[in-house]
């Protein structure tokens, strides 16, 4: 590969900008329009030119289509002139959350200007992050801060999509939740709690958020969304994302304060307007390519400076409100053709076919050196002199270790969620376009194959219930009803996906209902033989059949004493009594892999029953379709802290899962408690619903409830799966 000076390739590497020019005189200078007079048929316009070049981009990206994705990853990562620089700041520097993203921001921090000139006049930076997982923005901004203007005092808020909401497609949340873990309270996920940027509970929120710090310096959106199988439309699809995200910048910045937007190509007449509005709105705007985001990418960041303020675009603002979510095409239709100057279209022109060209000069060079055989060793020598410069440009510092936004270091630490990352990509575009089920039938068989830890092979394990829940333990959290779940803080994701696909033939899958798993019948059995008292087995309906009847099959009835059936909320559930069964598997439920949401109601009856009826001492079982959601995996938890030992035991046979608990202890005021909750679920509405009981990180502190919860819900899971894999595969 022909190669320059290191300087020289730093010196450009660095200086990928465009800069807009408002002429200030009056006669020039670029306004809003008066937005009720525009012509409604000069909203969509396509510039020849850009058109040309989009082609001309996207017939480079399709001749990319026979090529291996991940032998091209590998090979891009080769070439990129800035590719040790990501690990060497990792290495030597040991910043927090030191992603990508971490890197570039860096690199605007150092070469774009971003700060507000007042707030380090002042030594205060407030910002507001948006679509921010897993937190690199913010990380990056910390320690530019610390290493560079150390008595700046800095405060954010953030938002993105709630990795802990149930509902949330995982395909859209970051899985990485170190930081929204440790500062779950500086992360605005609206009063919905699901932290969707189109959802209008999260921009008030923020407002209010805002208002409490008074002054906003810094907004940043870093947005996006997964556009590998589509690429040539992720302008395009992503479009309502970026005009979601200006419309919170607009309206959450103070006069003064700076904006920095990630946006792609920009080909789009939506973009051009958008790039119009910034440059009416701030007295400075510039388009930076970061030399650390992959230089084949189409991304680029918007950076605009010196806010004129919300009361200078009050009627800009309103149209906005008025078109939020943006969910359809024409509420993108905001300023038309004949409002824009030809000045700014010219420039608008020159920029993106700047960093169009990059992009394809990048792309040519990638893959004339993809289809031959070159050395590696001369380019790894130049790239690390490429990397040693930049961090000198930059001027990297180390910060200690009380400077960082965590003094506990846990961002150097395990992620706490248990999303997990997206199936890799295999083959080319064209294999996974002309064979779409391909790609599925590898996942499938690679999680057919997965071995889950199973610790209930041999014998039911006890755990022991040591310490009790504190009034600081509950945190009941409402939020938009669950319709479905997507993601669970329980289970792997992928498993939840792929079923979630399938749901209605899962629902369908015979499961066999007459062998239970022996560990279920040994374990329940042993404790009702050794009862002396009453024995009460409580059905949701007692019309239909027993389910633990099913348990007892073969079992010598008459040693277990009389089994005494009887439906919730009937008087004798209030006489004491050495064991109680019950069941959440019935069958006025529906059958699919998602009950667990129907039975909310009736699980916390069942806990209050069982607490209320259950002398000292004695034991308590049930059946469960799953323990998904931070609701159920709260009430369960608080549960088991009633009693000396439990054991959740997956029951391959039927799908479903069994908590046996034992010994039970003084819990009046838990029982009050999970009172307060039911009365709790009985004040929602269709609109609102009871998410959570006890907050993630201290369920999620307690490794053993949490393993064996995992663990099991794996299990149940995984013989969904296989059922419906094995017509599949």
């Amino acid at each position: 590969m022909e190669t320059c000076s290191a300087e020289d390739e730093v010196e450009s590497l660095f200086n990928k900008k465009f800069d807009f020019c408002n002429d200030s005189d009056a006669s020039c200078h670029w306004t809003l329009p008066v937005f009720e007079n525009q012509d409604e048929n000069l909203f969509k316009f396509e510039n020849s030119n850009l058109e040309i070049l989009k082609l001309e981009l996207n017939k480079l990206k399709k001749s990319l289509n026979d090529f291996d994705i991940i032998k091209w990853h590998k090979h891009t990562s080769k070439t990129n002139p800035a590719g040790y620089i990501n690990d060497t700041l990792r290495n030597n520097f040991h910043p927090e959350l030191c992603t990508q993203a971490w890197c570039k921001f860096h690199e605007l921090l150092s070469f774009g200007n971003v700060i507000p000139e007042h707030a380090l006049a002042t030594n205060k930076l407030n910002a507001i992050h948006i679509c921010e997982a897993p937190g690199a923005f913010i990380s990056s901004l910390n320690h530019y801060l610390r290493s560079h203007f150390p008595k700046v005092k800095y405060k954010w808020i953030a938002n993105t999509l709630n990795p802990y909401y149930e509902g949330n497609d995982p395909e859209c949340c970051i899985g990485d939740d170190r930081l929204i873990f440790e500062s779950f309270d500086s992360w605005c996920f609206g009063s919905d709690g699901t932290g969707d940027i189109f959802s209008r509970t999260v921009l008030d929120e923020l407002e209010k958020r805002a208002s409490e710090l008074s002054i906003i310096h810094l907004v940043t959106a870093d947005g996006s969304i997964n556009c590998q199988e589509c690429p040539e439309n992720q302008e395009k699809d992503t479009m309502r994302l970026k005009y979601a995200e200006l419309f919170y910048s607009l309206t959450l910045l103070s006069p003064g304060g700076s904006l920095v937007l990630k946006t792609f190509t920009m080909f789009e007449f939506p973009s051009t307007v958008l790039i119009y509005i910034l440059c009416c709105t701030f007295s400075c705007v510039s388009v930076h390519k970061p030399a650390t985001s992959k230089p084949g990418n189409s991304e680029v960041y918007v950076i605009a400076r010196n806010y004129y303020g919300n009361n200078q675009c009050i009627q800009l603002l309103s149209l906005l409100e008025t078109r939020f979510p943006f969910a359809c095409e024409k509420d993108l239709d905001i300023i038309s053709f004949n409002s824009l100057p030809p000045d700014f279209l010219s420039q608008h022109g020159h920029c993106v076919e700047k960093f169009a060209i990059l992009q394809m000069d990048t792309i040519k060079q990638n893959k004339e050196l993809f289809e031959k055989n070159w050395s590696t060793a001369t380019y790894e020598e130049y790239k690390r002199k490429i990397c040693d410069t930049a961090i000198e440009l930059m001027e990297m510092r180390k910060i200690q270790k009380n400077q960082c936004l965590l003094k506990s270091g846990m961002l150097r630490g395990k992620v706490q969620s248990n999303i997990k990352l997206r199936p890799k990509l295999i083959g080319s575009f064209s294999q996974r376009h002309s064979r779409p089920d391909e790609h599925d039938k590898f996942h499938i068989t690679h999680m057919k194959i997965r071995d889950w830890k199973e610790e209930h092979s041999n014998k039911v394990c006890w755990e022991s219930c040591t310490d009790s829940v504190t009034p600081d333990s509950v945190n009941l959290l409402y939020g938009k009803p669950i319709s479905s779940i997507k993601l669970s803080l329980f289970c792997d994701t992928d498993f939840l996906m792929e079923l979630h696909k399938e749901h209605r033939s899962i629902s369908k899958l015979k499961f066999n209902e007459t062998v239970v798993d022996p560990e279920v019948f040994n374990t329940v059995y042993e404790i009702a033989s050794q009862t002396h008292a009453k024995i009460f087995e409580l059905e949701l309906d007692v019309s239909h059949q027993s389910s633990w009847a099913k348990v007892f099959i073969g079992a010598p009835i008459s040693s277990l004493r009389q089994i005494k059936r009887i439906r919730l909320g009937e008087t004798d559930c209030s006489v004491g009594c050495s064991l109680l069964l019950a069941s959440l598997i019935d069958k006025s439920f529906p059958s699919g892999c998602f009950r667990e949401l129907d039975t909310k109601n009736s699980l916390v009856d069942i806990c209050i029953c069982a607490l209320k009826s259950l002398q000292s001492g004695s034991a308590f079982a049930v059946i469960l379709p799953s323990m998904l959601t931070r609701f159920t995996a709260g009430l369960v938890w608080i549960l088991c802290k009633c009693f000396e030992k439990y054991v959740i035991i997956p029951d391959k046979s039927h799908a479903q899962l069994y908590l046996i608990c034992k010994g039970k202890k003084d819990s009046s005021k838990l029982a009050e408690f999970v009172n307060i909750v039911s009365q709790a679920i009985k004040e929602t509405d269709c609109d609102t619903a009871l998410l959570q009981i006890i907050p993630p990180h201290v369920i999620l502190s307690d490794k053993v409830f949490t393993s064996s919860l995992r663990q099991c819900n794996h299990y149940v899971l995984q013989n969904r799966f296989q059922r419906r894999a094995s017509y599949t595969i």
